[in-house]
């Protein structure tokens, strides 16, 4: 590992256990292996923004399938416990709040 980060990283694993730097290098080398997005020397920034755009949305779009298919499945349940109303909240635990 190079650079700030390099150096930062061996900083930190020179007061790390063996084990430790062990896993952090598998996460390190199985996050290189990830598809991602580089600006190229010559390319132009507005152009390598608009690929950005247009992956976030792709991201964006695949979420929001997801959602849809859990609400669905949520949908059939409230059917299910003779519900139709689609306003109901989840259960939230009252805590203390203290002030700053």
């Amino acid at each position: 590992m190079e650079g700030e980060f390099g150096d930062n990283f061996w900083t930190l694993a020179k007061a790390s256990t063996g084990d430790q730097i062990k896993k952090w290098n598998e996460a390190l080398e199985s996050i290189s292996d990830k598809m991602g997005l580089s600006l190229k020397d010559k390319s132009p920034e507005a152009v390598f923004v608009k690929e950005i755009v247009t992956a976030v949305k792709r991201v964006i779009t695949a979420i929001s399938l997801e959602d849809r298919k859990h609400n669905h499945v949520e949908v059939k349940k409230r059917k299910a416990r003779n519900c139709n109303c689609l306003c109901e909240l989840p259960d939230f635990k009252r805590t203390k709040t203290r002030k700053l």
